[in-house]
């Protein structure tokens, strides 16, 4: 595969580690609950078995909503690339020359799209949280949505290269 030129490159993470103070305190209580059980309530095995369920499912959770998701954009020279690792391992290419419009604009994640790779009514997503997007409408008259932090900046490039006025 030929190298093209990157005249743009964005990186965003999905932030879900905003919230580790909390889901440590969390984590806390639900310890000091077993602990408090453990000791204090010999005669209640199935509200202890309950409790450590909870427990277990909760570090699963915990430790699926932190790990940190990227979504990687690039404008090259040839086109749109864009790759949501690890779901993805290539970027998929929407190429100029399929690319009907473009246009960089606010959505709804939660009610247009989802967050993720999706595919939905609205046409395919690659969003995270946010709500700012490079909105594409291809010659088959399908439309793709990616999630951009930098709207100004691929506004610029897109503008450089004739691909929006």
């Amino acid at each position: 595969m030929e190298n093209r030129v990157i005249l743009f490159q964005e990186i965003q993470s999905s932030g879900r580690t905003k919230n580790k103070w909390f889901n440590g305190i969390i984590a806390l209580i639900f310890g000091v609950v077993l602990l408090f059980n453990h000791f204090s309530a010999k005669e209640m095995p199935v509200f202890s078995g309950f409790l450590w369920g909870g427990f277990v499912v909760f570090i699963f959770l915990q430790i699926l909503a932190s790990s940190s998701f990227q979504l990687i954009t690039q404008i090259r020279d040839d086109g749109i690339y864009v790759r949501f690792p690890p779901y993805q391992t290539q970027f998929a290419k929407f190429a100029w020359e399929d690319i009907e419009e473009i246009h960089v604009r606010k959505f709804n994640p939660a009610k247009e799209y989802g967050f993720g790779v999706r595919l939905s009514p609205n046409g395919r997503g690659y969003t995270i949280p946010g709500d700012t997007g490079i909105y594409i409408i291809l010659k088959n008259q399908s439309s793709v949505m990616i999630s951009t932090a930098m709207p100004e900046e691929v506004m610029e490039v897109l503008k450089k290269l004739g691909r929006i006025k």
